[in-house]
């Protein structure tokens, strides 16, 4: 391909991804919703007279919504369209806001976060579907991974107007996003599968059309329709995410990365930045300080790792950034430890614990921080999407729930240190979960990547035997590599290149 070729490329790509950015500035609005209480510690404690319990408790109850409308969420996706879904994200958050200015004292502020917990609800549920089935499987990663950083942008924005604002102000600085996100999400197409999905193809077309920039979509159209249509032959239910050895392990594999991205240690730190670094009476930068950097650390990873997940994949990058945040957890640990049981001046290694924490957002970033929203939407065939979203949402919120009241109390009964030692466990287990279970996604279509579950999974030695023997018709199935005999039900589960042998007795084993 020619320079001019190239540069075309790359402006339909650069085109493609400012469309799809478009629609993550609801994750922004997520964001702010969840982390903006942060710099808000001592104004409850001083303004509203609310104690660590009660603070502990406004951070976690913001997932009990969550948990329940992640769901109704999920199926109003299916049958409203996912964009529609998205588009209540606006007056939601809005309304929030104007709630919290307007009014004071903990019952209020328990309304708001509940309010914010549907927001989330319908953001980590919804967005990633839509992201994936807007995007191109060529820069679908990179979308994906926007998703973590439009999170921590918003999270940094709550940080840099929260600490340096007054209440009133740094609400309404706060309400800015929602406004912008509805103003521009409002002209984003539907998700084209959503189209196929109620049979409108005419709608697909156009919609496919726009998200590509004029590209040629005949290939594109074809393969996406076929898809959804054969994943649409059966309708979804619960039972459909366990129905078959491939819809378990791709079940187990979104679990395996939402345990690790909501136990690690990253939720905890963003919600009580403040407290936890003013808690080891550090003088040399201030909490707030320390949450500006760490925030900018955030984003700033985020955005680089962004352009990783297609090139050096998926599994790799969970890979290396669970192993990495073993050993900066670790570190943490190391210090606080020190600084809480021990007569030790940790003011001469303080060091590590900025070391360690800037090293756990970089390296949390590059894998499991940016990329389950990129493996909830790839593992899940079409048909089970919407609902493995939801039950994703549902298991992510109760992993955050507990992560977040958790912290406080392990802080009270152990210490600080308690609580980065069991984030490193976590990161540790989470990647020989990875080394051992999760396959390779990244530069696949939605449907290569479902086929390759299957075939991973698939027993590398296959035994059937047949009451009848001589059985020729069975034998002849066998041998051209189309399907086994297993306990009496023919499966389409071998491959081409299969060797069957007949034993004595009417056995035949097939060898893959």
């Amino acid at each position: 391909m020619g320079p001019l070729g190239t540069t075309l490329k790359h402006q339909d790509i650069t085109g493609e991804r400012r469309k799809e950015d478009e629609s993550n500035l609801c994750v922004m609005c997520a964001a702010s919703s969840f982390a903006w209480m942060e710099p808000l510690t001592q104004w409850l404690k001083t303004e509203v007279n609310a104690t660590t319990s009660d603070i502990s408790w406004l951070a976690s109850s913001v997932e009990f919504s969550d948990v329940v409308f992640v769901v109704p969420c999920s199926l109003l996706a299916d049958r409203w369209g996912r964009r529609t879904v998205l588009l209540l994200i606006g007056p939601l958050c809005l309304i929030s806001w104007a709630l919290a200015v307007f009014t004071r004292g903990l019952i209020y502020l328990y309304i708001v976060r509940s309010i914010q917990g549907v927001i989330l609800g319908v953001v980590f549920s919804v967005a990633p579907m839509y992201t994936a089935e807007i995007s191109s499987s060529k820069i679908r990663g990179c979308l994906g991974a926007n998703f973590s950083v439009m999170w921590f942008l918003g999270t940094l924005y709550t940080y840099a107007t929260g600490h340096y604002s007054s209440y009133q102000y740094y609400i309404m600085y706060l309400a800015i996003i929602p406004l912008v996100f509805f103003i521009t999400f409002i002209f984003m197409p539907e998700s084209p599968h959503y189209y196929f999905m109620v049979n409108d193809n005419t709608r697909a077309a156009s919609a496919m059309k726009w998200l590509r920039s004029g590209e040629d979509i005949s290939k594109e159209f074809t393969v996406t329709q076929k898809a959804v249509l054969n994943d649409m032959k059966q309708k979804g239910s619960w039972v459909d995410l366990f129905a078959t050895r491939s819809d378990r392990r791709a079940f187990y594999i979104v679990q395996i990365v939402a345990f690790v991205r909501y136990m690690s240690g990253l939720t905890a730190i963003i919600a009580f930045a403040s407290d936890t670094f003013a808690s080891d009476g550090d003088q040399q930068i201030k909490p707030e300080q320390f949450t500006l950097i760490m925030g900018s650390v955030l984003c700033i990873s985020a955005f680089f790792s962004s352009f990783l997940a297609d090139t050096v994949g998926r599994r790799r990058l969970l890979i290396y950034s669970t192993i990495g945040a073993a050993i900066s957890n670790l570190c943490i640990a190391i210090y606080f430890f020190l600084q809480e049981k021990t007569s030790f001046n940790v003011q001469t290694i303080v060091w590590i614990k900025y070391l360690g924490v800037l090293s756990f957002c970089i390296l949390s970033n590059i894998g499991f921080g940016q990329l389950i929203q990129t493996v909830q939407a790839e593992f899940f065939p079409t048909h089970t999407r919407c609902i493995g979203g939801a039950v994703t949402g549902i298991t992510s919120a109760i992993f955050a729930f507990i992560h977040l009241k958790l912290y406080h109390i392990f802080i009270e009964v152990f210490g600080v240190y308690m609580n980065f030692l069991t984030f490193s466990l976590v990161s540790l287990i989470g990647a020989i979960m990875t080394i051992k279970y999760i396959p390779e996604s990244a530069n696949k279509s939605l449907a290569e990547v479902n086929d390759n579950i299957k075939k991973i999974i698939d027993v590398p030695l296959i035994e059937a035997t047949v009451s009848a023997v001589g059985n020729e018709d069975i034998e002849s199935l066998l041998k051209q590599g189309a399907t086994s005999l297993l306990n009496g039900t023919i499966q389409p589960v071998l491959k081409p290149s299969a060797k069957v042998s007949k034993k004595a007795g009417g056995a035949i084993t097939a060898v893959l």
